[in-house]
């Protein structure tokens, strides 16, 4: 079917245009990969036939998820809220001091300061 539509000697241009939630990954033209610039390969003049592939890849933000063993911590106005700390949550003052313990789903005001929050072998530094 392309060889009606593209004449030996003629340019060649593609636009790789991804679907929605995906970006342009690479392309190759009869297997070597070939530099495309946003999505755009041109051949200057086409004399042979050629396989051209282009791969796109589903779209990614950079975040990673969070995985659903992990609690939720927020910290707003000296309160500190921790939400799904199923393995048993302790918080520690600077000075390595118990201020909370306990398991689930927590509210807790602080005083401003800096906090350790242990949530088994997972540990995080808390400002507040």
């Amino acid at each position: 079917m392309l060889d009606s539509l593209i004449k030996e000697g003629a340019s060649l241009r593609l636009v790789a245009d991804p679907a929605p939630e995906y970006v342009f990954e690479s392309i190759a033209v009869d297997g070597i990969p070939a530099q495309a610039v946003a999505g755009v390969y041109e051949i200057p003049e086409v004399n042979d036939d050629h396989d051209i592939s282009v791969v796109f890849d589903k779209y990614h933000t950079g975040l990673e998820e969070i995985p659903d063993n992990v609690p939720i911590i927020s910290v707003s106005a000296g309160n500190l809220t921790v939400t799904g700390c199923a393995n048993g949550c302790s918080v520690y003052d600077i000075n390595g001091r118990v201020v909370y313990s306990g398991q689930g789903s927590f509210s807790i005001t602080l005083p401003s300061g800096i906090y350790i929050l242990r949530d088994g072998a997972r540990v995080e530094k808390l400002v507040i």
